[in-house]
Formats: C-alpha cells, structure tokens, sequence
C-alpha cells in the first residue's frame, strides 16, 4: 500500500478522535426533588412528597365526564374509593348559570359542596378544596356532593384528584 493510500486513513482516523472529543458526556436523568422519580413522570417534580396526580372524575377536561345539571334544591353526588398508596385528595367545582345561551356566574352562597370520608365532612361555598390529607382514618369510601341552593339550575364542572 502505497503513502498515498495511507493518507485519507490516517485523515480519517485523526478526524474521528477528534469528533469524539466533541460530544457533550451522557445526561443523567433529572430528579429535581430527589423522590426516586424522575421528573419525566413526576407530576411534581419540587414537591418529594408527591410524585402522581390520577385524575378520579373530570367534567372540565376533554368531557370525559359529563357536567352535572342540578335543579334548583336538588344535590347530586359521585363516590370514589381511597387507598393507603394515596397522600391526597383535591376537589373542585364550578358552577355556572345558561340563561338564553349566555353563560352567568353563581354566587359562592348558592352552592354547596362537601366531601365526605369515614373521619369527617368537609364542606366548602363553591371552588376549589385544596389539598385534603389521606391518613388511616379515612381509607375507603369518599363521597362529593354538590347542593344547588339557587332559585334557578345550574351546570357544575366537577374535577377530582388523587395526588400520590
């Protein structure tokens, strides 16, 4: 083999040394909170006490559940089972009112919301709940009802979550 056709090898060789130099080393999987979790499926990533948020029922997302319709007086519930694998439970409701197609607010006073378990009753004037903890008392049956207390029906968006 002639010095000619050793050229373009040693060339090729020199480059690819080179070109290895350069790449940047392998990323570590980001696990911002330190949970054991990386942040890919962590629903909260700062949060180490919390790593999952399954959605239990949803009429605000994508309709895959159906807005309640409550008369006026009357109460409509839906139950969920709670485990010991669950930290929380997040509640929230809105509610408006159609008149004519036009879509109005509802007073806080006019709705009435409540989420029960073995341990307690929590009730609330509309909106959010906010965090409600999972301890060993309450495992089991949960229960959200929404009371409409207007003089008029009312559509409810009703969304809860279980945070792991």
């Amino acid at each position: 083999m002639g010095k000619k056709a050793l050229l373009p090898i040693v060339f090729m060789v020199i480059g690819i040394e080179v070109l290895s130099g350069c790449t940047s080393p392998p990323q570590t999987p980001l696990d911002s909170d330190g949970d054991g979790y990386l942040d890919t499926v962590d629903d909260f990533p700062d949060d180490i006490t919390l790593f999952d948020a399954i959605t239990i029922y949803d009429s605000n997302q994508v309709q895959t559940d159906p807005a309640w319709t409550i008369s006026s007086g009357e109460t409509k519930f839906t139950t969920w089972w709670v485990t010991n694998d669950s930290r929380f439970i997040v509640a929230d409701v809105d509610a408006i009112r159609l008149l004519n197609g036009t879509a109005l607010p509802v007073f806080p006073s006019e709705i009435n919301i409540s989420v029960e378990t073995r341990e307690a009753i929590y009730e609330n004037n509309y909106g959010q709940f906010g965090r409600i903890t999972v301890t060993t008392r309450n495992w089991g049956e949960w229960r959200l009802t929404v009371t409409n207390r207007a003089a008029f029906e009312v559509t409810a968006q009703v969304a809860i979550y279980l945070l792991k």
